[in-house]
């Protein structure tokens, strides 16, 4: 019997992470799921995709699992439902062996926007603002898509702003995306000691005010320790 691992998948396209997922299974199930994924080259912009969502089941335990907003590698695979039920059809995924699944939304050559772009605009926006405040600006300061959560820093004396941008228009800020901003500032200080003796505010900046109940009460129960900052994108400061 092949050993069972921890694994995590992170899928990032075009500047933001589409996909990501985390079980337990063995190498070889592992690598077949991870096989039906699309792992752009760094900086590389997809313009379309193939989004697919699903859920596996286990015939005999009628144990469920939903995955959504896959983004399909369409030159490893033809384009139908059978051959991803195929692929991981007799696969172990967190004790669920796929016996059934169901694929309840597929969306074929689905345009993506070039986040990567959009989220250097935004940083830029958000730059100047804090400059205009008499900041010492750091921009891009983990450049790359799959960074450490700090789009910039931000230090005027003895003060020092963590700032995580979300230029988005439509999705809800949830409490995932602030735990990993937290997760970040707390590597980020473990990384960099000489900022230890400042006063650091950590700063979630997004272009939408739209939030999960589970964020807000994140975010309330954690102040003052993360504040979050609703600037939409605009020409203007």
């Amino acid at each position: 019997m092949s050993k069972i691992n921890f694994y995590k998948i992170r899928q990032y396209i075009n500047g933001r992470l589409f996909f990501y997922t985390q079980f337990r299974s063995s190498y070889e199930d592992y690598q077949a799921f991870k096989s039906l994924l699309l792992f752009p080259k760094k900086d590389e912009i997809v313009d379309k995709a193939d989004i697919l969502n699903f859920t596996i089941e286990d015939k005999k335990t009628h144990i469920k699992r939903s995955f959504f907003n896959l983004v399909l590698d369409v030159d490893k695979y033809p384009r139908n439902s059978e051959f991803i039920f195929s692929a991981l059809k007799g696969r172990n995924y967190d004790g669920i062996n796929v016996d059934i699944m169901h694929i309840y939304n597929w969306r074929f050559d689905f345009p993506l926007p070039n986040y990567l772009k959009k989220g250097n605009d935004y940083e830029k926006h958000i730059s100047r603002y804090f400059s205009s405040k008499g900041y010492d600006v750091i921009e891009n300061f983990s450049k790359g898509t799959e960074d450490e959560g700090i789009d910039i820093i931000a230090i005027k004396e003895k003060e020092l702003l963590l700032i995580q941008c979300k230029n988005w228009q439509v999705p809800l800020v949830t409490q995932k995306e602030i735990k990993e901003f937290l997760g970040s500032c707390y590597l980020f200080l473990y990384n960099y000691p000489q900022y230890r003796n400042y006063k650091v505010r950590r700063i979630f900046v997004s272009s939408s005010n739209e939030l999960s109940s589970s964020a807000s009460n994140l975010l309330e129960s954690n102040k003052p320790f993360i504040e979050f900052f609703y600037k939409p994108f605009s020409k203007k400061i």
